[in-house]
């Protein structure tokens, strides 16, 4: 079952999940392991969050670079969001995803439950180049 978080920091209506493929992918193109996120910080970096938005985003923006997500994440930190906000979400995501087990999945989300704690929407949507 694919199990979405609400991603609205570059446009209304959109969410952002992980599966076993997209979760492969990531392990790729970071070169950490999923199952050592928990207990390492980089994926607390910029460069990890570019990575976890080109996959995870992947369904909405199915050709954008990391330098895409780069004009997006700034525009989304210019209207208010934060690296914090959108590292959350993303973690949020990779979670739900099922890989720390029903207990974890279900936490992240309760939290996605009530319609107020839905993510911030950027006032401007970036959409270079995609």
């Amino acid at each position: 079952m694919k199990r979405t978080v609400p991603f609205e920091f570059f446009a209304p209506g959109q969410s952002v999940y992980f599966d076993t493929m997209r979760l492969v992918e990531l392990e790729k193109l970071t070169g950490v392991s999923v199952m050592a996120m928990p207990a390492q910080t980089s994926h607390e970096s910029i460069d990890f969050m570019l990575k976890a938005c080109q996959v995870g985003l992947a369904h909405h923006y199915p050709n954008a670079t990391l330098e895409d997500y780069a004009a997006k994440i700034d525009l989304c930190l210019e209207t208010g969001c934060s690296f914090y906000d959108i590292g959350v979400a993303l973690g949020n995501a990779i979670v739900a995803s099922g890989v720390y087990g029903k207990e974890a999945t279900e936490r992240a989300m309760e939290m996605y439950k009530a319609k107020d704690t839905m993510t911030p929407i950027a006032s401007n949507p970036a959409e270079p180049g995609i």
